[in-house]
């Protein structure tokens, strides 16, 4: 009910509050990209709320549990891929760190295909 709502609301601003008790090195900006968390074979879907160069806050599904080490997490339709750790959870909020400087493209299985060796060296006459 609405009382519910307002005490869920003031959970959020808290702890909004408490993370821009800022540790975080670089200024993070609101983007709400669609996103993919990615751990070996297990991958959901989740939602970057904001971001920044050395992490991000996911919105992730509550019903999701999230990897207790290092994973990926990809957006921008796979284009960005970013090794990643998390740094704190709040319900269905998700703060993570990359652990890289930069981002790698996801390698897609078809494109490993396109790399052709020849099982023998072509003879020609």
């Amino acid at each position: 009910g609405l009382a519910y709502d307002a005490h869920a609301r003031r959970v959020v601003k808290q702890a909004d509050a408490a993370i821009s008790i800022d540790r975080r090195s670089a200024q993070r900006a609101p983007v709400n990209l669609s996103a993919t968390v990615i751990d070996g074979a297990n991958r959901f879907d989740c939602t970057i709320d904001n971001l920044s160069s050395t992490g991000a806050k996911l919105i992730v599904p509550l019903d999701r549990t999230m990897p207790t080490r290092e994973f990926d997490v990809s957006f921008n339709e796979g284009n960005i891929v970013r090794r990643a750790i998390i740094m704190w959870r709040l319900d269905h909020m998700v703060g993570v760190k990359f652990l890289e400087a930069t981002s790698r493209k996801l390698l897609q299985p078809e494109a490993s295909l396109d790399v052709r060796v020849p099982l023998r060296p072509n003879h020609q006459e």
